[in-house]
């Protein structure tokens, strides 16, 4: 599972990447990193899911978050809307009020011909990533949870 200092790195990496608008790069740190949380059922190669229902759907939700954050730097990057509703039809589907209401937030930008004139273009802001860079400290506190309890059990 690595040392506590290497998980640290991991996660510095993934905020990294976050505030820099690299979602990619996101996804495959946590893919290689952070498992657990890139897990459908969250319970890969017999680790542990986490110890209940809230802390489930709070790492779905980190999960969605950057989801909708890849729509963002699509919307922000590409000049073709064709990208971005291929990307929302895959990738942006609600499962809950709470996604739904995030859905609808994020692709109303993509009706904008200058989404920064949007009533949703604040979603294009610094201010949205670094917010949402701050995220994945809930993925790095169960890791590290993780990491104890493993230890205890060797």
């Amino acid at each position: 599972m690595g040392n506590i200092c290497e998980i640290n790195q991991r996660n510095v990496g993934l905020i990294d990447a976050i505030e820099q608008g690299d979602i990619v790069l996101a996804f495959d740190l946590i893919k290689k990193h952070f498992p657990i949380l890139a897990a459908q059922d969250l319970i890969p190669n017999g680790i542990p899911p986490p110890n209940n229902r809230v802390e489930v759907a709070e790492l779905q939700d980190i999960l969605f978050q950057l989801k909708c954050q890849r729509f963002i730097e699509i919307i922000r990057t590409s000049s073709s809307t064709i990208d971005a509703i291929r990307y929302a039809q895959t990738h942006l589907k609600p499962t809950n009020n709470k996604s739904k209401e995030q859905v609808k937030e994020v692709t109303a930008l993509i009706a904008y011909a200058d989404p920064r004139q949007s009533q949703s273009s604040h979603l294009l802001g610094q201010q949205r990533r670094e917010q949402l860079a701050s995220q994945p400290n809930v993925i790095y506190q169960y890791k590290l949870q993780l990491k104890k309890l493993l230890d205890n059990i060797h």
